[in-house]
């Protein structure tokens, strides 16, 4: 007898990675997408692996990642980066896609949210000189639920939900909670394990030359 699929709380139409977009951003006093839009770019990376791994697109092993269904993916940032893989000319690991696909994954994935309306522009002025156009959660209560229960998967160290406690690790893999990740030691890892610890890896690497940089 097969086990219960586990349960999940995110509506089945929103994706991982825009998931944890209004989660960051519905966050109180969040300053993320202006001083840590790095980190922000790479755990959405991983979250769109994690979703193509979800939708069973893709197989994600320790040394590589594969491409299981070339079907086009439910969403257009998904189906951009299933082509990458698809068009691939040798395996990557997980941290080797972080490290040379992550770049315009925030803009694309903000860009997405914007056109279905779950994102709009405000454009505020800060000091009264420099104009600048934020990004706010359009249902701003969702939102403010998602990153809810997202804080209380951090803190408590696992939810009911596993999409939710997906979220929080990859948001302690990228370095964007005040807790740290925890390091475990595992068996069978599961997709969401070896993607975490490839992101953990992949921003840590990536911080490197600003340390030496002063």
């Amino acid at each position: 007898m097969s086990s219960p699929e586990p349960a999940t709380y995110l509506p089945s139409h929103l994706p991982l990675h825009e998931a944890l977009l209004l989660a960051v951003l519905a966050a109180p006093g969040s300053t993320v997408p202006r001083r840590r839009s790095r980190e922000l770019e790479y755990a959405l990376a991983a979250a769109v692996l994690l979703e193509l791994e979800r939708a069973r697109r893709i197989s994600v092993l320790w040394d590589q990642v594969l491409v299981v269904d070339a079907s086009a993916a439910a969403d257009a940032v998904s189906d951009r980066w299933l082509e990458r893989l698809i068009l691939s000319e040798r395996a990557r690991r997980v941290q080797a896609w972080l490290g040379v696909a992550t770049d315009g994954t925030l803009s694309a994935v903000r860009d997405q949210m914007l056109m279905a309306g779950r994102l709009v522009q405000v454009r505020r002025s800060r000091f009264g000189l420099f104009p600048t156009v934020d990004h706010e959660p359009a249902d701003r209560r969702a939102a403010a639920r998602i990153a809810a229960l997202v804080e209380e998967a951090d803190r408590a160290g696992g939810s009911p939900f596993a999409d939710v406690g997906a979220l929080a690790v990859l948001l302690r893999a990228a370095r964007l909670s005040p807790r740290r990740a925890l390091a475990k030691e595992v068996c069978a890892p599961s997709p969401l394990d070896i993607v975490a610890q490839a992101l953990s890896q992949e921003v840590a690497a990536a911080s490197v030359p600003l340390a030496f940089g002063g």
